[in-house]
């Protein structure tokens, strides 16, 4: 009885560690969505309290949207436009600098500045990036590589690091349902000849917001499977086309030598006189 008893015991304490562990899972994964959202409110939030001229509360949650990560292009964008104007109403000169360097960086000008930003920020603009250096650029190369394929991450000599921004490459090999991320500015993935390959990548900064894309997840590159159906198509194709010419070259010689004795015929027939 008392081996029955400790058994059930046991066994009520493991259904009770499942289920701790369980609960313990969902709330993790239920912190991390509030998270995530949370992030994307704290971008808006930020927007809406600049909107409203309150901008110390605008600076710091702009800030912390900023240092949560993870932000995509177009919402770094939004961000570093509007706490540039924040910094532009506060009069801090160089943290504005800061923002203005990055936004030159990014390919903006005054002219893709909000259309509420005053005349005297779109010339603060101006003037920051014509005394500024290139736009960030990237560029991805993709090639078949032995049994695989390389994936390469290159940017121009000399370009601004000073954001300490690393590179991601994303792929999806034909047949797979979703992407896979590579924090690296080099990868070679192990892919069939007969495989497709979709790719894209990009620039991102310490906190992992995207600032350059080159390809996008909905317009990727792609890498296309080595079609080895054609390559015997045009094989027999260029050999039907050899036999060809031999052929015709053939019928050639044989009219030619067929004349050739025709006219040594013509040449040993015995004179005719006519009367």
């Amino acid at each position: 009885m008392g081996e029955l008893l400790f058994s059930v015991r046991g066994g009520a304490r493991r259904r009770f560690g499942v289920r701790r562990v369980a609960w313990v899972a969902a709330l993790a994964f239920t912190c991390a969505l509030q998270l995530s959202r949370a992030h994307a409110a704290t971008l808006e939030e930020g927007e809406r309290l600049a909107e409203n001229a309150d901008f110390e509360a605008a600076l710091a949650a702009l800030n912390a949207a900023e240092e949560a990560g993870e932000l995509e292009r177009a919402a770094v964008l939004r961000l570093y436009k509007t706490r540039a104007l924040v910094l532009f109403a506060l009069q801090r000169p160089e943290a504005l600098e800061s923002d203005l360097k990055r936004l030159c960086a990014l390919g903006m000008r005054g002219q893709d500045m909000p259309r509420a930003a005053p005349p005297a920020f779109r010339k603060e603009v101006d003037a920051t990036c014509s005394r500024g250096g290139r736009p960030l650029q990237l560029r991805l190369e993709g090639r078949r590589e032995g049994e695989g394929v390389v994936l390469t991450a290159l940017t121009p000599p000399g370009q601004d690091t000073s954001w300490g921004e690393s590179f991601r490459l994303w792929y999806r090999p034909q047949g797979e349902p979703g992407w896979q991320e590579h924090a690296d500015r080099s990868l070679k993935v192990r892919l069939a000849e007969t495989l497709s390959l979709q790719y894209y990548g990009a620039i991102v900064s310490k906190e992992a917001n995207a600032l350059v894309l080159s390809g996008t997840r909905q317009d990727p590159f792609t890498i296309p499977a080595v079609d080895k159906e054609s390559d015997r198509t045009l094989l027999w194709v260029g050999l039907g086309v050899g036999g060809a010419v031999v052929l015709a070259a053939a019928i050639v010689a044989i009219v030619v030598l067929t004349r050739g004795s025709a006219g040594d015929t013509t040449q040993l027939s015995p004179p005719v006189i006519l009367p």
